[in-house]
C-alpha cells in the first residue's frame, strides 16, 4: 500500500467522521478547488441531487442536506481502495424535515483524489426512491 493510498483512506474516514459530527468546514478543507459532488435523484425533490461543482457547489450540496433531512443514522460499513478512489459503503437513515417521512439506504460512495491527496470527486451510487419518497410533499 502506498502512502497516497493510506492518506486517501484516512482522508475518507475523516470526511465521514466529520459528516457525523456536522463539521462541514472540515470536509470542505479536504476538497480541491475544482471538486465535484454528485448525488442521484430528482433535484426537484432532493435539493442535494445533481452535480455540484467547485467549493461553492459543495457548500450548496451540504446546505441542501441540512435544509431537507435530519440524518438519524450514518454508519460506514466497509472501505475498498482502487488506485486513487476509495469506495465506502454507508448505511444512512433519516427523516424528511418537511414531511416527517423516514428513509433508509445503503449508499456506495466513491471518493476520488488527485495526486496531492485532495478530493476532486465524490459520487453516491444508490437508488434514490426511498429518499425521494421521504421528501415528496404529496
Amino acid at each position: 500500500m502506498t502512502t497516497l493510498t493510506t492518506t486517501t483512506l484516512q482522508t475518507t474516514q475523516h470526511i465521514l467522521d466529520s459528516f457525523t459530527r456536522g463539521d462541514i468546514p472540515a470536509i470542505l478543507a479536504t476538497n480541491a478547488p475544482n471538486v465535484q459532488w454528485i448525488h442521484p435523484g430528482d433535484p426537484g425533490i432532493v435539493p442535494f441531487a445533481g452535480t455540484f461543482n467547485n467549493i461553492e457547489g459543495a457548500v450548496q450540496f451540504f446546505q441542501g442536506i441540512g435544509q431537507s433531512v435530519q440524518v438519524t443514522a450514518f454508519e460506514p460499513r466497509s472501505f475498498r481502495e482502487e488506485g486513487n478512489v476509495i469506495h465506502a459503503e454507508v448505511r444512512i437513515a433519516g427523516v424528511g424535515l418537511a414531511t416527517g417521512k423516514t428513509y433508509e439506504n445503503v449508499v456506495e460512495m466513491a471518493f476520488t483524489y488527485n495526486d496531492d491527496g485532495q478530493l476532486v470527486r465524490y459520487e453516491a451510487f444508490v437508488d434514490p426512491t426511498s429518499l425521494e419518497n421521504a421528501l415528496r410533499l404529496n
